[in-house]
C-alpha cells in the first residue's frame, strides 16, 4: 500500500515511469518502496460502437495521508508522466479506511 493503478498510457510508459514514481511516493511519504505496489490495467473504453483506448488515468489506492500528501504526489506523477510524453492525465485518490482494510482477516 499504496496501490497505483494506471491505463492508457501503455506498457513501456508504465515501465519507464514505474520507478520514477515509487521513488517519488516514497520520497513524499516515506511509505517503504517495497509497499508500493504500481500495475498496469489493461482495459479498452467503448465510444459510440467501437472499442478504443481509455484516456490516461491513474487511480492510488491508500490510507488518507492527508490533502498536503496527495497534492504532493499527483503533482510529481503528473511532471512524470509529462516527461513521458503524457499530455493529459487524471489522478485520483481511493481511500481505505483501516478498520475495514484486512490482511489475512486482521484490519490495520
Amino acid at each position: 500500500m499504496p496501490q497505483v493503478r494506471i491505463k492508457g498510457v501503455g506498457e513501456e510508459n508504465i515501465i519507464k515511469m514505474a520507478p520514477q514514481i515509487s521513488e517519488s511516493i516514497f520520497e513524499i511519504t516515506g511509505c517503504p518502496k517495497e509497499h508500493i505496489e504500481i500495475e498496469e490495467l489493461e482495459v479498452k473504453a467503448v465510444k459510440g460502437n467501437n472499442l478504443t483506448k481509455p484516456n490516461p488515468f491513474i487511480e492510488i489506492y491508500w490510507f488518507d495521508r492527508g490533502q498536503e500528501q496527495a497534492d504532493k504526489v499527483a503533482k510529481s506523477i503528473t511532471e512524470i508522466a509529462k516527461s513521458n510524453g503524457i499530455e493529459n492525465i487524471d489522478i485520483a485518490f481511493i481511500l481505505f479506511s483501516r478498520n475495514l482494510y484486512y490482511e489475512n482477516g486482521e484490519h490495520f
